[in-house]
């Protein structure tokens, strides 16, 4: 726990000199920050979720809700993410590393499945973190496009 606090920090201090918003899909990263590192980063958090539902309603009202999934947003924009990582596994693989990082004490101590799944998780979060990141890039610009009209 004490390394995510530092790892927490240095991200809150680089957020902070770059005066950039620290962005998630959901409140739910905020809430896991001050619980496991007791920080609370509210005043330099934001919530992508809310600014895409805002995003749809304000300059897509004329279209069918695509959901409120970041998967969903990212479908409605032409964002491929791909299907190899599979539907709702990285819940699963991240349990079998914490299991055996419990029971082997370091990574290296992992067997090459359960290093493969915690490579999935990396990928699938990579390739989330970019896409929410042309998202995030295109609602802002038509956000700022509908104030200038």
């Amino acid at each position: 726990i004490a390394a995510f606090a530092h790892c927490m920090e240095s991200m809150i201090a680089t957020s902070t000199r770059e005066n950039r918003l620290i962005a998630a899909y959901s409140e739910h990263e905020l809430r896991v920050i001050q619980k496991y590192a007791g920080l609370n980063i509210s005043d330099r958090y934001l919530d992508a979720r809310k600014v895409a539902k805002y995003w749809f309603r304000k300059c897509h009202a004329d279209h069918h809700s695509p959901g409120t999934g970041l998967k969903d947003f990212l479908r409605f924009i032409n964002y491929e993410r791909g299907a190899h990582l599979g539907e709702r596994k990285s819940t699963k693989r991240i349990r079998a590393v914490a299991t055996m990082l419990a029971s082997k004490g370091s990574y290296s101590g992992l067997t090459t499945t359960v290093k493969a799944q915690w490579t999935k998780v990396l990928e699938h979060n990579k390739i989330d973190v970019q896409g929410m990141k042309s998202l995030m890039s295109m609602a802002c610009k038509e956000l700022q496009f509908s104030k200038e009209a």
